[in-house]
């Protein structure tokens, strides 16, 4: 997208750092979650909800590819993702990335 070389490595970094969270911390945010109320026993917990549809806009390629998708790819989800059409080629690289 005609981003300097530096800002790229960045993105780059952040996304990294990313899927590094939720790869260090996927049992404790899918672990059940206890809740107070009147019940006997309360809880909830993030489960997959099938396939998630991401629309991804044009100025962070790379960080907003990953900030979206690896939290659903992460939680059992697939995801269908549209990249913007100024960064087609991001687009491909992420998929190719992701398979």
């Amino acid at each position: 997208m005609g981003k300097p070389i530096t800002q790229s490595i960045l993105e780059s970094k952040r996304s990294a750092t990313h899927c590094r969270y939720y790869s260090d911390n996927l049992e404790k945010l899918s672990a059940p979650v206890r809740v107070k109320t009147e019940a006997h026993k309360s809880f909830y917990q993030l489960e997959p909800l099938g396939t998630i549809f991401h629309i991804i806009p044009f100025n962070f390629p790379i960080w907003l590819v990953f900030k979206a998708c690896i939290p659903s790819i992460a939680l059992g989800n697939s995801i269908i993702m549209r990249p913007s059409d100024c960064n087609p080629l991001t687009g491909l690289a992420m998929e190719e990335l992701f398979r």
